[in-house]
């Protein structure tokens, strides 16, 4: 049953089955994720549907879209975030274009609350110029974040994977690629994808991904691919799965995170509340919405 279960837990990024909370376990095991994970290809997939699921045209067209009807604004530079009890003052930076001139335009924006969607983390709010108060910064102290990195390479690969995601199994170490992934080897791709999860004795981005390609080649090899070098190849290294401990969570930690709603008129939707799932952070907005803002006449409509 461990190693059934490492593979949707573990190698996914949440952590190893001793360390994590249950309730994020359960939360994000639902059927039509589990299932067609440990199971591939199959009647499983008639019945509940393929996995992963993709944005065929890409993941920025479906925010091109949210945006259609709403005011975005694109390329800006926050500067400075002001709050008060009157409300959210914004300073910004943004290029203008007339002509074949461009020049970067300094405007202020009020606005009566501020919602966040990001991590609570220290850099965060530092890219924000954002002043945590004393409830964020209690968060940002306890908040627990796994590093993971994905590397991709073009790989001639036969034969091809028998399924589009397959887990290293039995678990290798810490620091190895833990699972591959060809999600358009059916159309004659070779694009690649390698997910790992850095040591912390590794460290240092540049450290780390020395040490994370290495062990990329070496599987590669493993798997009678070849990397073909003449195509670019990508290295990211993110933080991933804002969590606490199960100690954390007995202690009150989410009882802390609810009451800060509202505080310093800013609202949280982000991955530390709602776990980093796109699906969530949506439904919690919509519920922030309804209730703080639309009142409870419109949504009794």
């Amino acid at each position: 049953m461990t190693t059934l279960f490492e593979f949707p837990i573990t190698i996914m990024g949440y952590g190893r089955l001793e360390e994590i909370a249950t309730p994020y376990a359960l939360r994000y095991m639902t059927c039509r994720t589990f299932f067609p994970m440990v199971f591939g290809r199959g009647p499983i997939n008639w019945i509940i549907g393929t996995w992963p699921r993709r944005f065929t045209e890409g993941f920025q067209r479906l925010w091109e879209r949210v945006s259609w009807r709403l005011n975005v604004r694109l390329n800006v530079k926050i500067t400075k975030i002001a709050r008060s009890p009157a409300g959210i003052l914004i300073d910004m930076e943004y290029p203008e274009q007339a002509l074949n001139k461009i020049k970067i335009v300094k405007a202020k924006e009020p606005y009566d609350y501020l919602v966040l969607a990001c991590p609570l983390t220290a850099d965060v709010f530092e890219q924000l110029h954002l002043v945590p108060n004393a409830a964020e910064q209690k968060v940002i102290s306890e908040i627990q974040i796994n590093p993971y990195c994905m590397t991709t390479f073009w790989i001639d690969m036969k034969p091809q994977m028998a399924a589009p995601v397959a887990p290293v199994l039995p678990l290798t170490e810490q620091g190895t690629p833990w699972a591959v992934a060809r999600q358009f080897q059916d159309n004659g791709s070779m694009f690649t994808q390698f997910y790992t999860r850095p040591t912390e004795q590794q460290g240092d981005d540049e450290v780390v991904k020395h040490d994370v390609v290495k062990q990329v080649k070496r599987l590669t090899k493993l798997l009678g691919g070849t990397i073909d070098s003449t195509k670019w190849h990508t290295f990211d290294r993110f933080t991933y799965f804002q969590h606490f401990t199960p100690e954390q969570i007995k202690a009150g930690i989410y009882a802390h995170l609810a009451g800060m709603q509202g505080g310093d008129k800013t609202f949280y939707v982000g991955g530390a509340t709602d776990f980093e799932l796109v699906e969530p952070i949506v439904v919690h907005s919509k519920y922030i919405v309804e209730t703080c803002f639309a009142g409870t006449a419109n949504r009794a409509k």
